[in-house]
């Protein structure tokens, strides 16, 4: 088995790693209020430009649309916490079947279109 190492010690900066295939130092996006620079194509723009429906769901408030992570994706489900009204801050995270069930709900959508 091999060892893996992430390429931050937080959040923001690991997963523009991971969807950009550049190491922290390369995308820039290292500090807590750093956007994703329009330079950095992001998997869900290369998946969209590649004629794909593309869909993501969050549970963690480093990861929103005001850094440019939603790049790319027909739906970003950034809802966890707010309820109704969406700037209501209310809770960090949301469960994890809850992110899950979105995916689901997203792709049996997809799936059934009428539904």
């Amino acid at each position: 088995m091999r060892t893996e190492h992430a390429p931050s010690s937080w959040t923001k900066p690991s997963v523009v790693s991971l969807l950009s295939g550049l190491a922290p130092v390369s995308h820039g996006t290292e500090d807590r209020l750093d956007v994703i620079p329009p330079g950095v194509r992001m998997l869900g723009e290369r998946l969209k430009s590649s004629g794909y429906a593309t869909f993501a769901a969050v549970t963690n408030p480093q990861v929103l649309p005001q850094w440019g992570f939603d790049r790319g994706f027909d739906v970003y489900d950034d809802r966890y916490g707010k309820g109704a009204e969406r700037r209501a801050f209310r809770e960090p995270e949301r469960e994890g079947t809850a992110t899950v069930g979105a995916a689901v709900a997203w792709i049996n959508q997809q799936s059934n279109p009428q539904s």
